[in-house]
C-alpha cells in the first residue's frame, strides 16, 4: 500500500549516497506507481522527492514539472506539510517565494513545532 512512498524515500537515500542515476529510475517508477495505484495520500511528497532527484540527475524540465504537480496536488488535497516542503524546496533551489512560504506557514497553528516550520521562518527572516 505505501510502496511508492517508501520507494521514493529509498531513492532519496540512493541519491544521498551518490547513486543519482539509480535514484532517478527508482523515483520515476515510484511516481508512475503512485499515479496508477490511485493512492494519492503521499503523491505530492513522492513528486517533491522525484523533483529533487531530477534536479540532481540533470533533468531540469522534469524537475520543474514534478514540483509544480506536487504543489498543485498538495494544495488541492489541503496537505499543508507536503505543500510547505515543496515550497521550501522551491525557495532553496529556485527563486525564493516569501509569499508562498508565508501562506504555507499560515496553514499551521502558531504553536506548531516542526523542523520545516523553523526553516521557513528562518528563510522569511532573511
Amino acid at each position: 500500500m505505501g510502496l511508492p512512498y517508501f520507494s521514493a524515500c529509498y531513492a532519496e537515500r540512493l541519491a544521498a549516497a551518490g547513486r543519482v542515476t539509480e535514484a532517478y529510475h527508482v523515483s520515476s517508477a515510484a511516481v508512475v506507481e503512485a499515479r496508477e495505484s490511485g493512492l494519492h495520500c503521499w503523491y505530492p511528497e513522492i513528486l517533491r522527492i522525484h523533483s529533487g532527484i531530477c534536479r540532481s540527475d540533470n533533468h531540469p524540465g522534469e524537475a520543474e514539472a514534478a514540483m509544480k504537480l506536487a504543489l498543485d496536488t498538495a494544495t488541492r488535497q489541503g496537505a499543508a506539510l507536503w505543500s510547505l516542503r515543496a515550497t521550501l524546496d522551491l525557495s532553496c533551489h529556485d527563486v525564493p517565494d516569501d509569499q508562498g512560504l508565508a501562506a504555507a506557514l499560515n496553514a499551521f497553528p502558531r504553536d506548531a513545532v516542526l523542523p520545516e516550520l523553523g526553516r521557513a521562518k528562518v528563510l522569511l527572516s532573511q
